[in-house]
This record gives C-alpha cells, sequence and structure tokens, in this order.
C-alpha cells in the first residue's frame, strides 16, 4: 500500500498546477530516505501554507476552485505521513522502518512461529457487506473473466482479497482462497476444454499491494490451488501479470512477469523465459493464429510468430520508449489482423496516444492523442492522469471499430479511436453514468452483449452501450482497510476506513456509510 502512496504521490507532484511548478524542497526530501520525517513534513507545511494562501487569492478573483490533481495531490501526501508517522516517532527516523521489515521476514521464517500461524484462528468476517447508493464501493479488482459455456459464472480477481465467484450473474459472491499465501490475484485464466482447470496470476500488478508466489493452478474449478513451475515467495518481489493459453493446445501457457516472458508446454509443470524484456502487464494472441503473440512491456511493444519462442521489438508508428510509460493491447475476431495499443505518458501518466495496426503488428498508426482519456475530466480537458496505474483497453468481438478506453474513467469511440464520448465517469458529472473510479480492467463477453469492468469500487457492467451501469459488487469482502477504530464505550461500535471507497459505520446492528 506504502508503494502505491508513494508512486502515485510522486508522480503527482510534479505534475500540479497545470504543470508550471518543479520539484518541491519536500519533495526532494521525501524521495531521500536519509532525511528525518519530522524534516519533511516541516517543509511541506511550510510549502502548503503558501500554496493555500494561492488558492484563497485565485477563488476570490478568478473564482476557480482546487483542481482535482491539486486535491488528489494533497490526499495522497496525508496518506504518505498518515502512514510513516506512527512508525517513525518519537525520532523520525525513516530507517526504522526497513528494519523492522526485515525483523518481520525474520520472524515469519521461524520455524516455531510458522506452525503457529498455520494453527490459524477462529475468524469470521463482519462487514460491510452491501454497496452504498450514495457512492463508495466494495473494493478494488484487478480483473474480470468469464466461464467459457455458463454465462452466469463470473471471476474475479482482487489485489488484496483474493479469488471470487459468482454462479448467479453477480448477484452474490463466494471464495474459496483465504487460505493462499498471498490473497493478490492479477489474472485467471480458465480452461475451456475441461473448465475445472484453472490457473491464477498470483500478486498486484498494479501497485504491489501485494507480492506474487508465481502462477497456481486449481483442476477442481478453484476450490483447492497448487504451486506450479512457476513460483516464488511473495519476499523475492516478484510480480506476474498476465497469463495466457494456446486455445489450440491447452497445455501451453504464457505468463508476462517483471522478469520476463515465460512459457510452459506440458501445462504450467516446467516453464521457460523466451524474452528478458521485462514489465511485460499485457498479451494477447492474434485471433485465429496462434502463432502470433503479441506483448507489451512499460515502454515497448513485442511480437512473435513462432507460438512465442522468440520475440522481437517492433517500434514503427509507435511513440519513443522514453515517451510511455506503460502500454495496454486490443484484439478482435472481427478483424483479426487489427491490433489497438494505449500508450500512457512518461511525463504524466496521461494520454499519449492509441494506435492501431492492420497488419498484425507489423506498423502502426496514431489515431488520437486527444482528449485526455486518462484524467479526471467529464470533458477530457486538464492534463495527466495515473495510466501507470489503470490503463484498459477493450475492443468489441463484433466491431473492430467499437474501441473503449478505461482510466480515472470509461471513454468509448465507434470509430476506431478518432472520436471519443465519455460513458462512464467517477462520480457521476453531467449525466454521464457514475462508474467508480479507477478502472483495471475492460472486457466484452465473447458474443459482445455486454461490457464488464473491474475497478477500485468493484465490478460493474453495461448491456446497453455505456448508456447506463450496474454495480455487481455487493457481497464481495475485498475492501482494503487502512484503518479499524473500536469505540471505548460501546463495544459494538466500529468505524472502518477504506482504500478509495469512504468510511463504514457499525453501531446498532447495521452498517452506515
Amino acid at each position: 500500500m506504502l508503494r502505491k502512496i508513494l508512486f502515485s504521490f510522486l508522480f503527482l507532484s510534479t505534475v500540479l498546477f497545470n504543470n508550471k511548478i518543479v520539484a518541491q524542497d519536500w519533495i526532494k526530501k521525501m524521495q531521500d530516505p536519509t532525511v528525518n520525517f519530522y524534516d519533511v513534513q516541516k517543509s511541506f507545511n511550510k510549502y502548503w501554507a503558501k500554496e493555500e494562501r494561492k488558492q484563497k487569492f485565485k477563488s476570490v478573483f478568478s473564482f476557480k476552485k482546487q483542481t482535482e490533481e491539486e486535491n488528489e495531490s494533497t490526499v495522497l501526501y496525508k496518506r504518505w505521513e498518515d502512514y510513516v508517522a506512527p512508525r517513525v516517532f518519537p525520532t523520525g527516523d525513516r530507517s526504522v522502518i526497513e528494519r523492522g521489515n526485515e525483523e518481520i521476514k525474520k520472524l515469519i521464517n521461524n520455524p516455531h512461529n510458522k506452525s503457529l500461524m498455520q494453527a490459524g484462528g477462529n475468524w469470521t468476517p463482519m462487514g460491510a457487506f452491501t454497496v452504498p447508493d450514495s457512492g463508495g464501493g466494495a473494493g478494488r479488482l484487478n480483473c474480470v473473466r468469464f466461464h467459457p459455456s455458463n454465462h452466469n459464472i463470473i471471476f474475479v480477481g482482487a489485489p488484496a482479497g483474493g479469488l471470487w465467484k459468482t454462479t448467479d450473474g453477480g448477484n452474490t459472491w463466494s471464495t474459496a482462497t483465504d487460505q493462499l499465501p498471498t490473497l493478490g490475484v492479477e489474472d485467471i485464466l480458465i480452461d475451456p476444454t475441461n473448465t475445472n482447470i484453472m490457473y491464477i496470476a498470483t500478486g498486484d500488478g498494479d501497485a504491489s499491494d501485494t507480492y506474487s508466489v508465481g502462477v497456481l493452478k486449481s483442476v477442481d474449478g478453484g476450490i483447492t490451488w497448487n504451486i506450479t513451475g512457476l513460483n516464488g515467495t511473495t519476499i523475492q518481489g516478484k510480480l506476474t501479470y498476465r497469463l495466457l493459453m494456446n486455445p489450440n493446445d491447452h497445455t501451453m501457457l504464457f505468463a508476462g512477469t517483471n522478469s520476463g516472458i515465460y512459457k510452459s508446454t506440458d501445462s504450467g509443470i516446467t516453464w521457460v523465459r523466451v524474452s528478458l524484456v521485462s514489465g511485460i502487464k499485457d498479451m494477447e494472441f492474434m485471433p485465429g493464429n496462434p502463432a502470433i503473440v503479441y506483448a507489451a512491456s512499460g515502454n515497448s511493444f513485442l511480437k512473435s510468430t513462432d507460438t512465442g519462442n522468440n520475440f522481437t521489438l517492433v517500434y514503427a508508428g509507435l511513440p519513443a520508449t522514453s515517451s510511455v510509460n506503460r502500454i495496454a493491447i486490443a484484439v478482435t475476431p472481427a478483424a483479426p489482423d487489427w491490433v489497438y495499443v494505449l500508450c500512457s505518458a512518461t511525463s504524466n501518466s496521461g494520454f499519449y496516444g492509441l494506435y492501431l495496426s492492420q497488419n498484425s503488428g507489423t506498423s502502426f498508426v496514431l489515431h488520437s492523442s486527444s482528449p485526455e482519456l486518462l484524467g479526471w475530466d467529464v470533458y477530457g480537458g486538464g492534463s495527466g492522469g495515473q495510466g501507470w496505474y489503470t490503463l484498459s483497453l477493450a475492443v468489441s468481438p463484433l466491431d473492430q471499430y467499437e474501441v473503449v478506453v478505461g482510466g480515472v474513467n470509461i471513454w468509448k469511440s465507434s470509430d476506431g479511436g478518432f472520436n471519443w464520448g465519455i460513458i462512464g465517469h467517477w462520480w457521476g458529472a453531467n449525466g454521464v453514468p457514475y462508474v467508480h473510479a479507477d478502472i483495471h480492467d475492460a472486457i466484452y463477453r465473447s458474443d459482445g452483449s455486454e461490457l464488464f469492468v473491474g475497478c477500485d469500487g468493484g465490478i460493474f457492467k453495461t448491456n446497453n452501450g455505456g448508456a447506463s451501469w450496474t454495480d455487481k459488487s455487493a457481497g464481495l469482502q475485498i475492501g482494503e482497510l487502512y484503518r479499524l477504530g473500536c469505540a471505548q464505550t460501546n463495544p459494538a461500535m466500529v468505524i472502518q476506513g477504506w482504500q478509495d471507497n469512504g468510511c463504514n459505520l457499525i453501531s446498532t446492528g447495521h452498517w452506515d456509510h
């Protein structure tokens, strides 16, 4: 969680106030772990006092409110401050945090402690389980996947809440992964010929809230799980982002990781690294031709023409690698030779461009670089976004011109990405349907009947092209809690603070949001 807070805060601090400021003294101090916490805090407070005076002046004479980017930077700093302050009190020495982490590792690896931890305890969930009508959500999801033959069965992966399953189209949810060594699920793969065989990529690839233990496999429909040949420990800091299965040979698997692309030809028993390019966050087969495999690292597009044995970098028509910090890929059976590529900008993590190849990824053409599809504004104004954290791309399986981009909001194009309209906004501005902020995954059903998104608030779906959305998150126990407090005078009163999903209070036997 701290990793996400630090990364996003440091990024936003460089693009505030219409990109007019440079790194301030307090930013430099915060980036240097040898600087005392209280020196950072003092420097920030001094700087922000000046900014508050500027804001008051701006509001009086220009009637402009603080921008969303400015407000976000304040919130992210306060999260960092809230995390660090109690851990370094009273000295302010930030090195104690790392030393504490090392001591925790020693305790975990102690054989006696391991046996105690395995004994577990008698824990039951207490909520909140409902999704408030006034906003907020169930928690973050990184992926949504469909059962190959049963329309009502959907699987979702949470970065810190495990794998969840619904058998009634999202009305109720259940999980069998509470005992896994990590509760992060970044991707889900189901064998279409035997749906009892499933694979999950563990960890959190978008914010590193949880680390990976590699790829896990189930042969009983997700009830029990075992390690595959691609495995590790959370202490190693590995990340597994994306899984693919050859549609013509279900023993052939691919995994995109932070250390390259791995391939298995024996259903995950053994793996061979076939590309050393790191940070492979997205991969796709060419529809109808699995000999061609596409992959994307943080700033590069790769292609294989020999079923993933070798990958080459593609540059023709794409931006310089120094200009982008993340890439998403989308393909469609409606036009098998087409490959869409969505790029996030290195400078501000905003929308750099949407590119299209009509020759199976050999070369690309820029289709659009505006409006700001990855930002906060309902009109696509402003500058910058958070493409490092949320970058999703989907193309209709029935219409190659229908493209959907997910960042903070959801945008749709009906002409191959030249023109855009917003179909989901993070708080429902200007009459646009509300969909919780930060879209980590966008995916169409194979028949094109519905579009689903996984976001920081859970799972939403539309069956009318985005004219309206339905929140199907109730019952998911995936909230990421920052704080929990109990009343000293009333043991039944408990309050929780959730990441990006507000506060929940139980006082009379039911939860208020």
